[in-house]
């Protein structure tokens, strides 16, 4: 099972528009009306960001419900199974940035990129496991 979560891209475009000196004009109607803010904003505003991880960790609960049902499992295994599968994928990757970082110490390596890709993974992978300790906590 893979299932290690959901991630959303949002793409922000004010900076562009201020490059080429276009004006964004739209009328914000409340915090979470956040269709204007691609153009209006650089980044997230707290709303939308609050907004945007609710419906992902709401988009993943009906996952996790969908392939319990599918796999006559109770949700609570499908979460164990998707936990278990994160942790078995970060022991995987700190293995193998452990072994390109002897390597590099000792010979040119192949693929100098790999190793940024891999603390990247990593990286990832702790957040997501940190999100999910927290979740659990409420």
């Amino acid at each position: 099972l893979d299932l290690s979560g959901l991630a959303s891209y949002e793409l922000f475009l004010r900076g562009t528009l201020d490059k080429i000196g276009a004006y964004p004009d739209f009328f914000h109607i409340g915090a979470y009306k956040t269709a204007p803010n691609q153009y209006t904003e650089k980044t997230f505003t707290p709303a939308h960001r609050e907004m945007s991880e609710s419906l992902n960790r709401d988009f993943f609960e009906q996952l996790i419900q969908g392939v319990a049902e599918g796999r006559k499992k109770t949700p609570d295994e499908i979460r164990a199974l998707a936990d278990a599968e994160v942790a078995a994928r970060l022991a995987s990757l700190e293995e193998e940035r452990f072994r390109l970082r002897f390597r590099s110490g000792t010979e040119a390596l192949e693929q100098p990129l790999r190793l940024r890709s891999i603390r990247r993974d990593i990286a990832r992978l702790k957040t997501v496991q940190r999100e999910r300790q927290l979740a659990a906590g409420r």
